[in-house]
């Protein structure tokens, strides 16, 4: 049996044959666990991956780096068709960038689907996708920020776990490039995520959104669920609300003002996202701190790390804060729906079992 073939067979066989709906068809929320959990093949050196803008538009330069830094990493790079389009701050109509995701996912030349950047638009998507394709051709999902909405999509409607990790235009440094081989390209059975040397004291206001802190200590497995804040909150009360339940969930967020950070937590916490979490495992939180041109706010803001422990302190599970991913340089790729162990008095955050299979 060559890869092409074993890639529809496992699929089939991890979905347990449910129909999920297609372009067009959005089918109601149903437990995963009914579904079965769906690991896509590793990527290999060489492989060609599909590069798609499912939010942003992305200049003709961001394209220009997204393939350099891809070809660097060891990848083939396929650009979508319809990658250059724009429509307004959106990389093409809806239509244009959903197509772009599911060709990719159909094209059995192409190994893994590559987010070029975030910025704003793949909660669009969500109805779009033709989720009968992606189950019968699972490969990675890449991306952060905005794609979030994808990675909850595709592990709710697919059971397919995906990889929060570096977009297109990310720096793709030697640390960044490490994690990603390791979850992705050469996974082993126990992984405990890497921390990066980072001198605090040059990141100044925003020295302790960086700090590894136990918020409430203990141990805790599940499997990982999360990504963005602002991009999880927003999809309270539709068909694609993540879905915590027994999971250890992992969250980060940029450039809001700890009283958002706030009211994002009180959304979720009034959702009952938290009621039955395993753990939460916070990233970094950068530049969320309060907002100098407005001397009233920044006075008597609380911090970032105060707004976690008031929200975050009472659920009743093990809370950690200072992880490495998020809008950071230096970033560790996260398999969304990988089982996972939270040791959150000591900040660490282990793999346990492989994201994919051989």
């Amino acid at each position: 049996m060559d890869r092409r073939t074993f890639l529809g067979a496992a699929a089939l066989l991890g979905a347990s044959g449910a129909l999920l709906g297609g372009t067009g068809d959005t089918p109601k929320r149903r437990e995963t666990r009914g579904l079965g959990v769906v690991k896509p093949p590793r990527l290999r050196e060489g492989d060609l991956v599909g590069l798609v803008a499912p939010g942003g538009f992305v200049t003709e330069d961001g394209v220009a780096e997204s393939i350099e830094n891809l070809e660097a990493a060891g990848f083939k790079v396929k650009v979508g068709k319809n990658l250059l389009k724009r429509s307004g701050y959106f990389a093409g109509v809806d239509q244009d960038r959903a197509d772009d995701i599911n060709e990719m996912f159909a094209d059995d030349d192409v190994f893994g689907v590559w987010c070029a950047r975030g910025g704003y638009g793949a909660i669009r998507l969500l109805e779009r996708l033709d989720y009968e394709v992606i189950r019968r051709h699972p490969k990675p999902l890449i991306g952060y920020s905005d794609v979030t909405a994808l990675h909850g999509a595709l592990f709710d409607r697919v059971g397919l776990i995906s990889f929060h990790g570096p977009v297109g235009i990310s720096t793709f440094d030697e640390f960044s490039v490490q994690s990603f081989r390791d979850v992705v390209m050469n996974p082993r059975p126990t992984y405990e995520f890497p921390y990066p040397d980072r001198d605090l004291k040059k990141l100044r206001d925003d020295a302790d959104n960086y700090k590894r802190t136990t918020v409430v200590g203990g141990k805790a497995e599940g499997r990982l669920a999360g990504g963005n804040l602002s991009v999880v909150a927003s999809l309270v009360g539709t068909p694609f609300e993540f879905d915590f339940k027994d999971k250890i969930v992992y969250l980060e967020e940029v450039s809001e003002d700890p009283y958002r950070v706030d009211r994002m937590l009180s959304q979720l916490l009034l959702a009952g996202a938290f009621d039955y979490v395993k753990g939460v495992a916070l990233g970094v939180f950068r530049n969320c701190v309060p907002d100098k041109s407005h001397p009233s706010i920044y006075e008597n803001s609380f911090t970032v790390a105060e707004v976690v422990r008031d929200r975050l302190g009472g659920i009743g599970a093990p809370v950690a804060t200072g992880f490495p991913f998020g809008h950071v340089n230096e970033k560790i790729t996260i398999p969304y729906g990988a089982n996972a162990a939270l040791d959150a008095d000591a900040v660490t955050l282990t793999l346990t079992e492989n994201a994919v299979i051989n």
